[in-house]
């Protein structure tokens, strides 16, 4: 197979998975961002098939504030240290019970100020893709948070048994580069890709 067959099988693969997501997203063409962004910050959802309750967490320290749902329970540290490699105070991790949809935030050492976030996302997303040849970059936004700009790339990434969709953003807190995502099952995306949007965008810093 040439590269150009390889370049058009995954042009292909990307409008195919593209047409998936606009598929599914329209199972809720009734919810607008808005009512999302409400549900987020009142605290509940509902929708047909199930009800979404929220609590607000003030994290790292108590410098920034972030509304999850209650699905999402935050895993202890030192099992965050010895299942996913994570470890220090400057960095949680939530997930569900399932084990299919994690949350995780994390302050790094990297110095970042607000008018850096956008093109530190640029370098950031390029050194991602040449690292991760099976990742692909799905949409990047500029977002809105309390005054923020946050950075926010969503991507589709390869699992043993299917595709994961990763939304990662990225801000500045306190001079430096405040970064965390949402990972779920491509077929959760539907609800989470929506959900993990509006939950960045009520996103505050103390």
């Amino acid at each position: 197979m040439t590269y150009w067959d390889e370049l058009l099988l995954d042009i292909d693969h990307k409008r195919q998975i593209q047409e998936q997501m606009e598929e599914s997203n329209g199972k809720n063409d009734s919810f607008s961002q808005e009512d999302w962004d409400r549900g987020v910050q009142e605290g509940r959802i509902e929708l047909p098939d199930q009800v979404i309750e929220f609590d607000e967490h003030w994290l790292l320290g108590e410098r920034v504030s972030f509304r999850l749902p209650r699905l999402l329970l935050p895993v202890p540290r030192g099992l965050a240290a010895t299942e996913y490699g994570m470890s220090g105070n400057d960095q949680h991790l939530f997930r569900d019970k399932g084990r299919q949809v994690l949350f995780g935030l994390k302050c790094t050492t990297q110095a970042l100020a607000m008018e850096q976030v956008e093109p530190y996302q640029d370098a950031l997303l390029r050194q991602l893709q040449s690292l991760k040849s099976d990742m692909q970059i799905m949409e990047t936004t500029m977002l809105e948070a309390d005054g923020l700009q946050v950075g926010c790339c969503e991507s589709l990434f390869q699992l043993p048994t299917g595709y994961g969709y990763q939304v990662l953003f990225m801000t500045s807190l306190e001079e430096r580069l405040l970064l965390g995502s949402f990972q779920f099952p491509l077929e959760e995306a539907e609800l989470w890709q929506p959900l993990s949007a509006a939950m960045i965008r009520a996103l505050r810093l103390k």
